[in-house]
């Protein structure tokens, strides 16, 4: 299975994610089953992961591949089985280059494609906020404030280790998921 996760910048959020799902397919022995990559729609090519970033990783324990920010191309997004994005904005970005239902099935934010795993340990906490919301009935600001992964690009140490969490939270459930257990 390919996976694609996608944010702004690929040097955050899309780094954490790609970085979490790897170390635990690894760890799960697992890594060779699966593609994992991330990319940026406004990513600078080559541009390393903040400090910031590189730190939350190591102090969540995640070994990661330096490998610089990839912008997104299309061809990227081809060959993907599933894209994940970081926020709504992010994934109508992706919508609005092709026709409409292209991408059906296999884009979502990361938080829609987790939310109906329930009863796993990782759901706690953040999924209950969006597990029983209907975000159909939503305002835009609503639907998007209950699925996105806020940007913690600029802001305090804390901040992304918050976000590291947050992501390393939806990454469980989200193995739990695309291993059929739930």
């Amino acid at each position: 299975m390919k996976i694609l996760f996608v944010c702004t910048g690929n040097t955050c959020r899309s780094v954490m994610a790609e970085g979490i799902l790897k170390d635990i397919l690894k760890k799960k022995g697992m890594a060779g089953d699966f593609e994992v990559r991330s990319a940026g729609l406004f990513a600078q090519d080559g541009e390393p992961p903040t400090i910031e970033t590189q730190f939350a990783l190591e102090k969540g324990g995640v070994s990661f591949e330096e490998k610089g920010a990839t912008y997104l191309e299309d061809d990227v997004l081809e060959g993907m089985d599933l894209i994940l994005t970081m926020t709504e904005g992010h994934k109508i970005m992706i919508e609005d280059r092709k026709e409409k239902g292209y991408y059906d099935g296999r884009l979502f934010t990361l938080k829609e494609y987790t939310r109906d795993c329930k009863g796993h340990p990782g759901a706690a906490g953040l999924r209950d906020e969006t597990e029983n919301m209907d975000t159909e009935d939503m305002n835009t600001d609503e639907r998007e404030e209950a699925l996105d992964i806020s940007d913690p690009y600029g802001r305090s140490m804390e901040v992304y280790q918050q976000t590291f969490r947050e992501i390393f939270e939806e990454i469980e459930v989200l193995v739990q998921k695309i291993l059929e257990k739930c």
